[in-house]
C-alpha cells in the first residue's frame, strides 16, 4: 500500500521548510506543495477565514489546479487518482476542515494509502501575527478589502475556535486518522533527534537536516502591549499545548 503524507497545517509554522526537507531527502517527490483540493471540494470555509477572501482564493486555486491537470468540478475519486501519482499534500487550508468531512475523506483514502499526518506548530502569538499579515497581503493581491491587521488580530484572539486551536486540531486529526506527528517549527529544524523521530514515524531509514530554511518571511502587525497581554491570556490553551512540544 502506498504511503501518503498529509501536512494540513498549521499555516505560517514552517510547512514549506518541512516540504523542502522531505524533498531533499527523497522521501517525497512533491511538484506541488499545496493544491487545496479538499478545501474547494468541501466549499465551506471555517468562519475564522475572512469571507471577502473566500471566492477569489477559491477561483485562484481552481485556475492553478487546471494548469496542473486537475479539472473542475472536484470529487474524492479524482483526488485519489491525483494522489496515486503524487502521494503528498501540504495544503494549509485543511486544518479548518470539519471532522465529519475528514472522516468521509479518510474512509475513501484508507483503501488506497497508508496515511501519515504531520502537524507543524509555531509559538501561537507569533504565528497568528504572521498569519494575519499574510491575510492582508492576500487581500491586496486579490484586490479586496478586509479589516485592518490589528482589528483582525483582536477578532481572532476573541474567537473561541482560535483560543483552543492547537489542541483542537491535534485531537480532530487523531480522531479521524489515528496517530499524528506534531512538530514545533522553532525546535524541529535544529534538532537531529526530532529528525530521527520523524523518520521512524514515516518508516524511512533516515532524514538528514537541511540548513537553509524556506519561506521565512514574516508579516508584521502593529500591536500595543495590552494587545499582546490579551493574546497571552486568551490563547493560554494553545500556549500550554505548544509548551508540551518544546519541553
Amino acid at each position: 500500500m502506498n504511503r501518503l503524507i498529509l501536512c494540513p497545517g498549521i499555516p505560517r509554522s514552517g510547512t514549506t521548510s518541512l516540504w523542502t526537507l522531505l524533498n531533499e531527502n527523497n522521501i517525497i517527490n512533491g511538484l506541488n506543495k499545496e493544491i487545496h483540493y479538499l478545501a474547494v471540494l468541501h466549499n465551506n470555509y471555517d468562519p475564522m477565514y475572512p469571507t471577502q477572501l473566500i471566492d477569489p482564493h477559491r477561483s485562484y486555486i481552481i485556475d492553478r489546479n487546471i494548469e496542473r491537470g486537475l479539472s473542475y468540478p472536484y470529487s474524492l475519486e479524482n483526488y485519489i487518482s491525483y494522489l496515486n501519482s503524487h502521494p503528498v499534500d501540504f495544503s494549509q487550508s485543511y486544518f479548518l476542515l470539519p471532522e465529519d468531512f475528514l472522516h468521509e475523506v479518510n474512509d475513501k483514502l484508507r483503501d488506497y494509502f497508508d496515511i501519515k499526518v504531520i502537524l507543524m506548530y509555531r509559538e501561537p502569538i507569533e504565528r497568528l501575527i504572521s498569519y494575519v499579515g499574510m491575510l492582508e497581503n492576500d487581500s491586496y493581491c486579490f484586490g479586496v478589502n478586509i479589516k485592518n491587521k490589528r482589528d483582525l488580530f483582536l477578532d481572532y484572539i476573541d474567537n473561541p475556535k482560535l483560543q483552543t486551536l492547537y489542541s483542537d486540531v491535534k485531537n480532530k486529526f487523531e480522531r479521524v486518522f489515528g496517530e499524528v506527528m506534531c512538530l514545533s517549527c522553532e525546535h524541529f529544524f535544529v534538532n537531529d533527534k526530532k529528525h530521527d523521530e520523524l523518520a521512524k514515524f514515516l518508516e524511512v531509514p533516515q532524514i538528514n537536516r537541511i540548513y537553509d530554511r524556506m519561506n521565512q518571511k514574516n508579516y508584521d502587525v502593529d500591536l500595543f502591549s495590552e494587545d499582546l497581554d490579551q493574546a497571552r491570556y486568551k490563547l493560554k490553551d494553545s500556549l500550554d499545548f505548544y509548551a508540551t512540544l518544546i519541553s
